[in-house]
């Protein structure tokens, strides 16, 4: 996921070099002797008074801009991500409609009087676009990974959604302070989680307290390197003798049994997905 933010970043850079490199060719055959210039696109921009050109190398910047600031607002980093391709949209647009309107300004000359050819700088630009939309590409596909549910649990959980009140969604907080807060002694059942996918070093965890975090923070009892999981991504809830998971509003969501949720009661066996990590929580 980092490598894609990265090589978005450098596109960005290369579409505002080219910005700078010598774009078009344009000659002028008048019949004895033909005559040309290199022109870049900030040339373009000042001699040729398409001011609009400006505004390419500026949402190169921005797209950079908010290249980073996905990771610090990680609750936005889908928006931001979005706003990325929309930055090379309106370029591309600025670009093509540049070329359209000087087309028709063209005067009606005879045939190869006046010929305009790309150079360096045009390449550059179109091959960094293409670069800058593989990286987003990519990075759009890292945000969405989808978590199937296992085929066992598949008739469980029909059951459980046809029950309304089995595993409908809770906000916070589940009971009074007192209850949420129990110390761990008080507390009847302590779960597993049997680790399916991902690479831990313990195959089973133990859920040991009410609030048992995870997340990409060193700060959470079970801490998730992965760069997919949300520093904050879900805790555990224990209230009237039952656990449930809730999400923190985590970017890629928390799943269960194959469903993004946001809170949910937990049962025995209930597969749960966090970005590449499975795991199956277990009752003792």
């Amino acid at each position: 996921m980092v490598k894609w933010k990265w090589l978005l970043r450098i596109a960005s850079l290369l579409i505002m070099l080219g910005f700078f490199m010598p774009a078009v060719l344009v000659s002028c055959n008048a019949g004895f002797f033909e005559t040309g210039d290199t022109l870049s696109l900030a040339e373009v921009a000042k001699y040729l008074d398409r001011p609009i050109l400006y505004i390419v190398p500026i949402l190169s910047i921005a797209a950079i801009v908010l290249s980073f600031l996905q990771d610090v607002f990680v609750s936005s980093a889908a928006a931001l991500l979005w706003g990325q391709l929309g930055a090379l949209g309106l370029q591309i647009f600025i670009l093509v409609m540049t070329i359209v309107s000087m087309s028709s300004e063209v005067p009606n000359l005879p045939y190869n009087m006046i010929k305009i050819k790309a150079r360096f700088g045009t390449f550059l630009i179109v091959g960094s676009a293409a670069l800058y939309l593989a990286a987003w590409v990519m990075q759009k596909k890292g945000s969405t990974i989808p978590i199937m549910a296992s085929p066992v649990y598949k008739e469980t959980l029909i059951e459980e959604q046809e029950d309304p009140f089995l595993n409908r969604p809770l906000s916070p907080p589940y009971a009074p302070e007192e209850v949420m807060r129990a110390p761990l002694e008080q507390l009847p059942s302590q779960p597993t989680l049997v680790v399916l996918a991902g690479n831990l070093a313990s195959r089973q965890i133990q859920i040991s307290n009410d609030g048992f975090s995870i997340g990409r923070s060193s700060k959470n009892q079970l801490h998730l390197e992965d760069q997919t999981v949300s520093r904050e991504h879900a805790v555990f809830r224990y209230s009237q003798g039952v656990w449930f998971l809730q999400d923190q509003e985590s970017t890629r969501g928390t799943f269960v049994n194959g469903v993004r949720t946001d809170a949910i009661r937990l049962n025995d066996r209930d597969e749960i997905g966090i970005g590449p990590y499975r795991f199956q929580f277990r009752l003792n």
